[in-house]
């Protein structure tokens, strides 16, 4: 099923007025929100075998770590059982929007995934560095999220848990990935508790928030070098041509 451009129903951050006019920016920023809010309702259960409001009480870490293998199964369960799980898996199972290319302004998120071709995992990850430069009030559902209050930025790690299928997130460590041989992230995870950063003038180009690109930002035509001529004579010695 191919969705259709529609009115946005779902807020794509955790502070109000958070309004990216690329529509499939907007929707991965809603699945990482969502994500998120989903798996506040999982840790309220498990560490106090209910709902709650607000953020939930920290638990041991050793003890949480040893219990995720326990409980995968039950977590999976009360994403499919529980009320409130279950509208938020619902509504994280939504397609992307699929604009035609024509449509897709250059810069913008619906663009790179375009361009790239960059999988769900890579979108993911990419919506999850550009949360916390549009959205100040995120840092502390990371840390409820992390059982760390010290961590109010989003990880791999946290991503890594929070994806469907954590195994296609272990490419976001390979220099050549997409997100990182285009330097839209700043820079490569070195591990799973490593922040996941995107410049915020980058964050603006791509989610429409930031106006027209800067007048440093000059777009090279396709199939002509960005490099000077000396500079292309020192790369084709170093690469032995």
């Amino acid at each position: 099923m191919t969705a259709t451009l529609r009115p946005r129903a779902r807020a794509a951050s955790f502070l109000p007025g958070v309004t990216p006019r690329d529509p499939i920016g907007y929707h991965w920023l809603s699945q990482v929100t969502l994500h998120l809010r989903r798996e506040l309702c999982w840790l309220w259960q498990e560490r106090t075998g209910g709902a709650g409001e607000g953020l939930p009480p920290a638990a041991d870490r050793v003890g949480e770590t040893l219990d995720l293998t326990r409980y995968a199964e039950t977590r999976k369960r009360f994403f499919r059982e529980d009320p409130t799980a279950r509208f938020l898996t619902d509504r994280l199972e939504e397609p992307a929007p699929r604009p035609p290319a024509r449509k897709l302004a250059p810069g913008s998120f619906g663009w790179v995934v375009s361009e790239l071709g960059l999988a769900p995992a890579g979108c993911f990850v990419l919506a999850f560095g550009l949360q916390p430069v549009v959205d100040s009030a995120a840092g502390l559902i990371y840390a409820a999220c992390a059982n760390d209050p010290s961590r109010t930025y989003p990880t791999m790690g946290l991503a890594h848990r929070l994806w469907e299928a954590p195994d296609e997130l272990l490419g976001c460590f390979d220099p050549t990935h997409p997100l990182v041989l285009h330097g839209l992230l700043s820079s490569l995870p070195g591990g799973w508790q490593d922040p996941i950063t995107v410049h915020p003038v980058i964050a603006g180009q791509l989610l429409g928030m930031d106006g027209p690109a800067p007048e440093y930002f000059v777009r090279i035509p396709a199939g002509r070098s960005a490099l000077p001529p000396n500079a292309e004579l020192a790369a084709a010695r170093l690469a032995g041509g």
